[in-house]
């Protein structure tokens, strides 16, 4: 298998997830998350089952270094179903040989179990990077470009439930900076201090924010030596407001 777009990915998981080997990467936790989530909620109607109450979902750390788990997991029937899904994190943390021991066991894992190995920083150049992108459907997920931050923003919101219009993206992103994890967090605490309202105002970020004024003042010095005019013509407009 090639290397995949997130849309053609989002278009094969919705289809069917169930036998799918899938490898994540890429420096946007929140979409490589998010991705795992959509599986799950293929496979088990949330995207986010718990361990003790699914039998049939399995995590494992390529930290804690034991590739024999993971090889013997693939290898393994499903209980009491029809499918598994085993998903190993920390993927880039194994060893060379565990990688290769593992992609074997990718080679012939069993047709029920639906994999997801998810790996922060890859080398594309190495003989196992490519053999794991021959066996699984590959998607990297990177940071959205600046220009598009803003409807990110306002997509994070909608899955929260609230609105936010474009001047209060760029107002947020001037603080908490283009990290969609960050973004997504930094949406949730502003959003108990609304209350029973929906709309995000200027004024309930810089109030329910969790970065003080002085921060707001850092960050301003920052957009200005970015050369962020808009972003930091925003922010100061809401300082000289503050006082």
């Amino acid at each position: 298998m090639a290397l995949s777009s997130s849309n053609d990915f989002y278009k094969t998981i919705e289809k069917e997830a169930r036998g799918e080997s899938c490898f994540l990467f890429g420096n946007e936790s929140y979409l490589v998350q998010d991705a795992l989530e959509r599986i799950c909620h293929k496979l088990f109607n949330t995207p986010r089952p718990t361990l003790n109450d699914n039998l049939n979902y399995e995590i494992y750390y390529g930290g804690e270094r034991d590739p024999d788990r993971v090889c013997e997991a693939l290898t393994s029937l499903p209980f009491f179903a029809d499918f598994k899904l085993i998903v190993v994190k920390e993927f880039d943390q194994f060893r060379e040989k565990d990688i290769e021991k593992v992609t074997e066991a990718v080679a012939s894992k069993d047709p029920s179990v639906t994999l997801v190995l998810i790996s922060n920083q890859v080398d594309k150049r190495t003989k196992s990077y490519k053999k794991i992108e021959k066996l699984c459907q590959s998607v990297e997920f990177k940071q959205p470009y600046e220009r598009d931050l803003p409807q990110w923003i306002q997509y994070l919101a909608q899955q929260q439930k609230i609105q936010i219009g474009t001047t209060e993206s760029l107002l947020l992103i001037s603080l908490v900076g283009s990290d969609l994890m960050m973004l997504s967090n930094e949406l949730k605490k502003i959003n108990i201090g609304l209350n029973d309202r929906h709309k995000i105002s200027e004024n309930d970020i810089l109030k329910f924010s969790t970065h003080g004024k002085d921060e707001n003042v850092f960050a301003f010095s920052d957009l200005l030596a970015n050369r962020s005019t808009t972003q930091a013509l925003a922010l100061l407009k809401k300082l000289l407001e503050q006082g």
